[in-house]
């Protein structure tokens, strides 16, 4: 079966290799690490369509192989905290130099 132009060739476990249906570009997917050759899973954290065509073989969802960074748990960590207002710079007090 092909997923978006990508057809997934199941190797060792979870490792696979992904080619495009016209030919041309090879990917090696490792589902279990998360990897793939493209790099883009490790960089972004999310599964690339060459990921995803090699989950397709295995019927694994996508979304749980996305990086708990998108989660909303860590999207609450990251923009809980206050940020204080403070007055206009035209009214900060002038410090005049030691030197």
């Amino acid at each position: 079966m092909k997923y978006g132009g990508w057809v997934a060739i199941w190797g060792v476990v979870e490792e696979f290799e992904v080619h495009q249906v016209e030919g041309g570009h090879a990917f090696t997917v490792n589902v279990a690490k998360q990897t793939c050759s493209c790099n883009f899973w490790e960089l972004a954290g999310i599964p690339c369509r060459h990921a995803i065509a090699a989950m397709s073989k295995t019927s694994k969802d996508p979304e749980d192989h996305v990086s708990d960074w998108y989660s909303k748990d860590m999207y609450e960590r990251c923009y809980s905290h206050n940020v204080s207002a403070i007055n206009g710079q035209d009214i900060w007090p002038v410090v005049t130099s030691c030197l």
